[in-house]
């Protein structure tokens, strides 16, 4: 990333927590995922409290938007990872990217 994180991208990635399959993404869905990752507008880092497991761990928040041929509006695209894992979400709402705006801001884009 930006700010010479590795993250290392492979099908592993993409495997159920419970070991059953795939977590099921369209071809698209994965590759605004990874242009989030690669060309994010911000990357943020939050300390995150883990009740179930008695303690914290840093998660690093991807920002996008993401303009798309045909359409008026950007997408929002959050790339999300941590010891715990990953997650994404891609929405048209600008509303999860606001309120991921908070805890250390690692880097943004300068335009």
């Amino acid at each position: 990333d930006p700010t010479g994180q590795r993250i290392a991208i492979g099908s592993d990635m993409f495997a159920s927590p419970e070991g059953q399959g795939q977590i099921s993404l369209t071809l698209a869905q994965a590759l605004q995922l990874a242009e989030a990752v690669r060309h994010p507008d911000e990357i943020w880092a939050q300390i995150v409290w883990l009740p179930e497991e008695q303690q914290s761990l840093v998660r690093r928040y991807y920002l996008a938007r993401l303009q798309q041929e045909g359409e008026a509006d950007p997408l929002s695209v959050v790339f999300a990872t941590g010891r715990d894992g990953w997650a994404g979400n891609i929405s048209t709402d600008d509303t999860l990217l606001q309120s991921l705006r908070q805890g250390i801001s690692l880097w943004s884009r300068e335009d």
